[in-house]
């Protein structure tokens, strides 16, 4: 972990030197997507101020996957890849906390990280960018990709005993963003959704979600069957809706 940063820029200003620029930094035990929402609740002194600093600059700030320690240690250790958050809503709150409303933009890459007078993280960082999906992939695997997470949409909302059509997700036509769609949905450890930020190329990130979507699918029939085998033992009938 670097201590300090050579050269200074404020907020989002870019740097003349390898086009890197600072950047606050927020620690959290979620993975943000670009193009997906995240909403926060901001209670620590630390993170007031820096969400304050934030919207008198450009209103952005990276958010990342805690690697080391706890969102409330002194310095929460992040991974080095992250995503930028640029704040769309802001509700103000009693005693000075807030409910902000955050949109994923771009990736970023950590080159270092410093803890700032007001005991939050500053990091010096590059945008990434990612490698398009090959023209030449097949439509019919794009469209296999779309069955199977519709698929596991509808597992999981019989699961969760909810009706489909409340769950209305309208698919990104981008194939990037479908990508982030699907991750950003996965039921699955952060680990494994933090590998799925880190990758680079579409078609490599889609091609490791449909792995992920038949693995978890599968475990999502298993214990659908499971579940309904022992309400059918139940003494007093059972009737839970599990169609």
């Amino acid at each position: 972990m670097s201590t300090g940063c050579g050269v200074w820029c404020v907020g989002y200003r870019r740097c003349l030197m390898r086009n890197t620029f600072l950047l606050p930094l927020f620690p959290l035990n979620v993975v943000l997507y670009p193009g997906m929402l995240l909403p926060l609740h901001i209670f620590e002194p630390r993170y007031r101020i820096m969400l304050q600093k934030c919207l008198a600059e450009e209103g952005k700030f990276g958010v990342v996957l805690i690697e080391h320690g706890k969102p409330e240690d002194d310095i929460a250790h992040p991974c080095k890849i992250g995503t930028i958050g640029k704040i769309m809503q802001v509700q103000k709150l009693e005693r000075g906390e807030m409910y902000v409303w955050v949109l994923g933009t771009e990736r970023f890459e950590i080159e270092s990280y410093y803890l700032t007078a007001d005991e939050y993280l500053m990091g010096r960082i590059r945008l990434l960018t990612d490698t398009p999906l090959d023209p030449l992939l097949s439509s019919v695997r794009l469209q296999t990709l779309v069955q199977s997470f519709q698929t596991y949409l509808d597992l999981l909302t019989t699961l969760n005993d909810k009706d489909r059509a409340t769950v209305h997700m309208e698919l990104a036509n981008d194939p990037a963003h479908f990508s982030f769609q699907i991750a950003a949905t996965l039921d699955i450890a952060l680990a494994e959704k933090q590998k799925l930020l880190e990758l680079d190329n579409v078609q490599e990130r889609l091609a490791t979600e449909q792995a992920i979507l038949e693995r978890e699918t599968d475990y999502l029939r298993r214990l659908l069957a499971s579940m309904r085998m022992r309400i059918q033992h139940l003494p007093w009938g059972g009737e839970v809706n599990l169609n």
